[in-house]
């Protein structure tokens, strides 16, 4: 089984908000859930780097991309007020990540309306060793992991890409277009009804049920039938 780990950026308390009442961890905790819950009824085993309440050091969550095919740190980027945009932070050691980074930054801007700020790599170096910049990549960095990203979708403290962010539905929105570019680049092939579940969806018919190949009860024959016919 194909395994992802997301790290659900800032424990709670962390002072990063937005100017009218977005808070960064509450935002990124929801888009981490519903990224692991699209993973997981896509057949992915998705796991969380922390609960709500704890808040590991930073190498520390990274190390627990070990054994996994992903780690991803999700986050909401803060700068001058003006900057809009998303963009994926990826190991710098791993350059054929480059092209699976670019994707997902873009899938994400296509879908929050903002610049694509692209795939990059932030290091520095000590005593002519290079390093990763974020602990949480560099402890992912120190596994075996395959593939680990860290993204920052859209700038909380610019006023269009808050009021994004702010919504549910628009978080559930960025979970669906990172979990794209992740099933593609993973090798998970999209379910032939997924299709028709998000076209049902997106017309207001609400489904929690992604079993798709399971045999249906009359019982949810009729109660499917009684949601579609008025």
């Amino acid at each position: 089984m194909i395994k992802a780990i997301i790290d659900p950026g800032h424990a709670p308390g962390n002072a990063n908000k937005g100017p009218t009442g977005y808070y960064e961890y509450q935002g990124v905790w929801k888009l981490s859930t519903y990224l692991k819950e699209i993973l997981q009824a896509k057949g992915i085993q998705a796991d969380f780097t922390r609960t709500w309440e704890q808040d590991p050091e930073l190498y520390a969550r990274g190390q627990k991309a070990a054994g996994y095919d992903l780690f991803i740190s999700e986050h909401t980027n803060a700068n001058d007020g003006k900057s809009r945009g998303t963009e994926v932070f990826y190991d710098y050691s791993k350059p054929q990540d480059k092209e699976f980074s670019e994707k997902l930054a873009g899938n994400v801007a296509a879908v929050m309306g903002n610049t694509n700020r692209g795939a990059k790599t932030r290091v520095y170096t000590e005593s002519g060793k290079i390093y990763n910049y974020y602990g949480v990549i560099r402890g992912a960095a120190a596994t075996d992991c395959k593939h680990i990203l860290l993204i920052e979708s859209g700038f909380h403290d610019n006023i269009q890409d808050e009021a994004f962010l702010k919504v549910d539905e628009n978080l559930k929105k960025i979970a669906q277009a990172q979990a794209e570019v992740i099933c593609n680049f993973l090798g998970i092939k999209e379910h032939w009804a997924e299709k028709h579940k998000l076209s049902l969806e997106s017309k207001g018919i609400e489904i929690n049920d992604d079993r798709y190949d399971d045999f249906m009860t009359r019982g949810e024959v009729f109660a499917l039938l009684d949601r579609i016919v008025k």
